[in-house]
């Protein structure tokens, strides 16, 4: 056996682990870009940037408005605020999460324009 081998396994073991508990994350963001790919693709901007913005609404409420939060977390708010003040789809989909309180779907905020 070789001195290595030991420390190759575990270093082969930890990324298979890595990739299983990543995937799920890659394919979301997968399946979120296809969906808005098609969406401009068929024309449809403001459908599709109503869909976009509900992840950005989803962060914004889970991880950048907390009182806790790091200096990456608040530089990502800073952003998103910046594009909410001359984008009214992501405003309304930032404004529907803090009003209702709760996560709102992507289908939601077409209705509270």
């Amino acid at each position: 056996m070789h001195p290595n081998s030991e420390g190759i396994r575990r270093q082969v073991k930890l990324g298979e682990t890595l990739n299983r508990e990543l995937e799920p994350a890659f394919t979301s963001t997968a399946v979120m870009s296809l969906k808005g790919i098609q969406l401009l693709e068929l024309g449809m901007t403001n459908e599709a940037m109503t869909f976009l913005s509900h992840p950005l609404s989803d962060y914004y409420r889970h991880y950048a408005s907390d009182p806790g939060t790091n200096a990456y977390r608040l530089g990502m708010r800073k952003v998103i605020d910046q594009l909410a003040s001359t984008n009214q789809i992501v405003r309304a989909a930032l404004d529907a999460a803090d009003h209702v309180g709760r996560e709102i779907t992507w289908w939601e905020v077409p209705a509270l324009l």
